[in-house]
């Protein structure tokens, strides 16, 4: 289901692009930054948002063919072709929308300008079938990672269970579905969104770090895996940008992300406790 709606929502797009590169007015590109570059660090950290979720990609690798060679490899192939996308959806809406600043549907207005009211009803339906594909994929992988701190030990047993038949998880599902039920109704798209960007800048950056440790402590295996070229370059890189972006971000969404990040810290100690105990 996640591959056939992944695919799908590409349809719409690279008909919006194919035909909207012939419509381009150039003269809508400039002035580059009409609202100057002050923003730019919390618009960032927004934007990000489109970008994030190729982590989970690495959740179900222990029910992959031979991650070693298939992760890398699709993690670089799926970044490169989700940059691409996006990058021609917004060239070709600024390049055919005029009023594209503070629109509401600026891609549907702007296929219709491109393709005529057809045009705005088959990104309409693009940007639908994406949401149901991002959420696909999500019910796949989301519950694993409950799953897999349940069965570590990290959370309740209970929570690694699986159906006999079919292997699903069921529990750490339903736990998935009432916590994102909880979270879509008390937040808008935008908080919740930035929420959940700064959230992961917190597993980004232990995660550089462990590159640079992992690289000292495996530098004579002879079969470590995947190793990332340039040494520490791109973790220390990735850290500092990761750093910069929430310092320039909304107080108040920090002081949230904080909480969410101290309400896991109690669970995490008991998790502890119970297995000392055990």
């Amino acid at each position: 289901i996640s591959t056939f709606f992944s695919v799908a929502k590409l349809v719409p797009m690279a008909i919006f692009v194919g035909v909207g590169v012939f419509a381009i007015d150039g003269g809508l590109y400039t002035p580059f930054a009409p609202m100057g570059y002050q923003p730019l660090a919390e618009t960032t950290l927004l934007l990000l948002y489109a970008f994030v979720g190729f982590e989970t990609l690495v959740v179900p690798a222990g029910e992959m063919d031979n991650p070693q060679r298939a992760v890398p490899l699709a993690l670089m192939i799926v970044m490169a072709l989700v940059s691409v996308v996006y990058l021609a959806v917004l060239a070709i809406s600024i390049g055919t929308l005029p009023e594209i600043a503070g629109h509401a549907n600026p891609v549907a207005a702007a296929a219709s300008n491109v393709l005529g009211p057809a045009g705005g009803t088959l990104v309409a339906v693009g940007i639908c079938i994406s949401v149901f594909g991002t959420n696909s994929g999500a019910a796949l992988v989301s519950p694993r990672r409950f799953y897999a701190m349940a069965e570590r030990g990290d959370l309740p047993k209970i929570l690694a269970r699986v159906n006999p038949k079919t292997g699903v998880p069921v529990p750490a599902v339903i736990t998935t579905m009432l916590l994102s039920a909880v979270l879509a109704a008390t937040g808008s798209f935008a908080e919740l969104a930035a929420l959940g960007v700064i959230a992961r800048f917190l597993q980004y950056i232990p995660t550089c770090l462990a590159v640079i440790a992992l690289r000292r402590r495996d530098g004579d295996t002879p079969n470590p895996g995947f190793r990332l070229p340039g040494g520490a370059v791109i973790p220390i890189i990735t850290v500092i940008l990761c750093i910069v972006l929430m310092a320039n971000t909304d107080p108040s969404r920090l002081l949230k992300g904080g909480i969410a990040l101290a309400v896991g810290v109690p669970l995490f100690g008991l998790s502890r406790w119970v297995k000392r105990r055990g």
